[in-house]
């Protein structure tokens, strides 16, 4: 009960944590035309992949991916046993980071890192020491 517990306080901040990287990403790229541009072709690239997926495979993504629905309860969704739907999992995984990983070396922007990293805070010396 208690690691169940302990699961789903660590899903919500991991949930939380990605949310307000992906609103930051998001705001920087107002101001950046060619990284708009670039998350345009992203999320087409990725729309094209998840298309290329089997039906299957396709399905375990978006219920566990996508819509964020626990393991067990898009099992029953899917009408199979965890197992199963954990190997669709994976593989659907696996293929979308082969499709993924070909579109980019063909995109023509490369990959902005300006988007996924914050910049670092400075540290401000007070003049505390000696």
């Amino acid at each position: 009960m208690l690691d169940e517990w302990a699961r789903n306080s660590k899903r919500s901040r991991t949930v939380a944590t990605r949310q307000a990287n992906s609103s930051w990403a998001y705001t920087q790229s107002l101001f950046q035309p060619e990284l708009q541009l670039h998350n345009l072709e992203l999320s087409a690239g990725i729309d094209r992949a998840k298309r290329k997926l089997p039906a299957k495979q396709r399905e375990a993504f978006e219920l566990a991916i996508i819509q964020n629905i626990a393991i067990p309860e898009a099992a029953k969704l899917a009408k199979c046993t965890t197992d199963q739907f954990r190997d669709r999992l994976y593989r659907a995984r696996k293929r979308l980071r082969q499709l993924l990983r070909s579109f980019q070396q063909s995109s023509s922007l490369g990959h902005p890192t300006s988007v996924h990293a914050r910049p670092k805070k400075k540290s401000i010396d007070v003049g505390l020491t000696d």
